[in-house]
């Protein structure tokens, strides 16, 4: 699987993936710029992305089409959208997921009351309208430590 930035024209497949995976779809246009995608044979069929806000973004919209689940390739591109990130300046990154927590939790996610999130990630309209109450939040530091 070959992963580039996210295009334009990558809206609708994306969309449609997304759909696929029952996550979150109507709000992505807006935000298609800090998204990778997952090609293969030409087609699309991985996609992550994130909101940007200052030193906090709220990854999301992590999907993968299901003949290529657990073959490690969602972890490299969580972790290649994770490394995007930092280099735009994200110190922490938080998530909502109701089915993933235990994928999450092996990329270095940590379980994180939701009254605890910060004011900008509870502002989304994810964390407040999308995604269901009952979804975890999760946390993961980005900030480099010198050793």
């Amino acid at each position: 699987m070959e992963i580039r930035p996210a295009r334009p024209d990558d809206l609708a497949a994306v969309q449609a993936l997304l759909r696929a995976s029952e996550l979150p779809w109507e709000d992505v246009a807006p935000h298609l710029g800090a998204f990778l995608v997952g090609e293969r044979a030409g087609a699309l069929v991985a996609c992550a992305g994130f909101e940007h806000y200052g030193a906090a973004a709220l990854v999301r919209s992590v999907a993968l089409e299901p003949a290529l689940r657990a073959r490690g390739l969602g972890a490299a591109l969580c972790e290649t959208l994770l490394g995007d990130a930092r280099r735009r300046g994200v110190r922490a990154a938080f998530l909502l997921t109701t089915t993933a927590s235990v994928f999450f939790a092996r990329q270095g996610f940590a379980p994180l009351a939701r009254e605890h999130a910060p004011a900008v990630i509870r502002a989304t309209r994810e964390f407040a309208e999308l995604c269901p109450a009952s979804a975890v939040l999760m946390q993961r530091a980005l900030v480099r430590t010198t050793a």
